[in-house]
């Protein structure tokens, strides 16, 4: 801690990516209870959530190209565990949500966790 300040931690792609091979077919786990274990791994008491998106991102998009290059499914990180339909991370993706959606079903995970947030007003 510096202050009033919590400790903070940028997890590195290698970390995302085991994190989310760590977690058992079938289970879920938010993005923010994602972040906070990876916080807890580094000792800190936050992960940034800037870097974990966008490292997630480029998780799931290298697991979608692996995919279409028709690795085998334990080949493929199974990014659906974290992220889920209603994800800016999973609407950001080339070709939109479909591969977490098909993934999440695969595995009886329903499609969104949460309901969308409504559109911000101008």
């Amino acid at each position: 801690r510096y202050g009033n300040a919590l400790a903070m931690t940028t997890s590195l792609f290698e970390q995302i990516y085991l994190g989310v091979r760590r977690i058992p077919p079938g289970q879920e786990l938010e993005p923010r209870a994602f972040r906070a274990a990876l916080a807890a791994e580094n000792g800190a008491e936050v992960s940034c959530p800037i870097t974990t998106g966008i490292l997630l991102r480029i998780v799931a998009e290298a697991a979608r190209e692996a995919q279409e290059a028709g690795a085998p499914g334990d080949a493929i990180t199974p990014v659906w565990r974290v992220l889920d339909g209603g994800d800016t991370v999973t609407q950001r993706m080339t070709g939109g949500p479909a591969f977490v959606l098909a993934g999440r079903d695969r595995e009886g995970l329903p499609p969104q966790r949460r309901p969308k947030r409504p559109a911000r007003r101008k």
